[in-house]
């Protein structure tokens, strides 16, 4: 959790209800996947976007992952840059 304190500017509360959110939204649609491995994804994203809403990057993350993308995949897709996000 200290590794996503300095990476998002939400707090740690709403990190965690996020991502449990999230975990629950994913079981919905037969999707597994545990809290740690969903922010240990988001921490690497995070990383590499800079700039980007905890919540905005979980709610991008379920409509990814619903459309039918990997885990892989969606955390691809959110990593890219900006330009390469709107023109795939």
């Amino acid at each position: 959790m200290s590794e996503a304190d300095a990476v998002f500017d939400e707090n740690r509360r709403m990190l965690a209800n996020r991502t449990l959110q999230l975990e629950r939204m994913l079981g919905e649609i037969s999707v597994g996947e545990s809290p740690q491995a969903l922010l240990g994804g988001f921490i690497t994203v995070g990383r590499a976007v800079r700039r980007i809403g905890y919540s905005d990057l979980c709610q991008h993350y379920f409509n990814l992952r619903a459309a039918g993308a990997s885990r892989e995949n969606a955390l691809a897709a959110l990593a890219a840059p900006a330009a390469e996000r709107r023109n795939p």
